[in-house]
């Protein structure tokens, strides 16, 4: 049997491809390494609520002022008030910025901030993405981070392309079947291509 060059191979292969239309829809532990058909668009806003990024304390007005320390979890903030806050905590409603603890000066249950220039330091609701804005293009690769963005924004199912199927088959003059058919399906195996089981067969076995 006469060889192919590898590139014609290819050529052959390639001109009677056609391009994939079946979509499924997969689970996030499914999706890594799966193609996108459609674009992923945002469930809820992201981030879904307002929260500090860094240590210190929610003010319910810019600085300069002094405040009145709250303890616990507020849901809303007057223009005297103030509540310490973990970076990645959510902020009361109506807190215009976060004070770094070390900018301060507290004085029991009492807050003193100096500090004139306006630093937020609070990553806002919606800052990223709003409800229904596309956070992943149709086409992309999907990959770790892609999933933990997804999940960010409520997406927990993905329209992706329906696997390549690929066939092996390996001819051999010997008597022994050919290890490199196993060998190179495993090199081809990954989420969005599924394999055959390798066939191997003697030349004299195709009649």
């Amino acid at each position: 049997m006469a060889l192919k060059p590898w590139r014609d191979l290819v050529a052959g292969i390639t001109a009677q491809a056609e391009p994939i239309r079946d979509i499924e829809a997969v689970s996030a532990r499914a999706a890594p390494g799966r193609t996108l058909v459609a674009a992923v668009k945002a469930a809820r806003p992201l981030p879904a609520e307002a929260h500090a990024v860094m240590d210190g304390f929610a003010l319910g007005s810019a600085p300069p002022g002094r405040y009145r320390i709250l303890s616990g979890r507020q849901k809303h903030l007057a223009i005297d008030e103030a509540v310490p806050v973990a970076a990645g905590d959510p902020v009361p409603l109506g807190a215009a910025a976060v004070a770094l603890a070390a900018r301060v000066q507290r004085d029991g249950e009492r807050l003193t901030v100096t500090e004139a220039r306006r630093q937020d330091n609070i990553r806002r609701a919606g800052e990223e993405a709003a409800a229904g804005d596309a956070i992943i293009a149709a086409g992309t690769r999907l990959d770790a981070r892609h999933v933990a963005l997804a999940a960010a924004a409520g997406i927990t199912r993905f329209p992706v392309a329906r696997p390549i199927g690929v066939a092996m088959l390996a001819l051999h003059d010997g008597v022994e079947p050919l290890p490199q058919a196993a060998i190179l399906a495993a090199l081809l195996e990954s989420p969005a291509i599924r394999t055959s089981e390798p066939l191997s067969l003697r030349e004299d076995q195709l009649g």
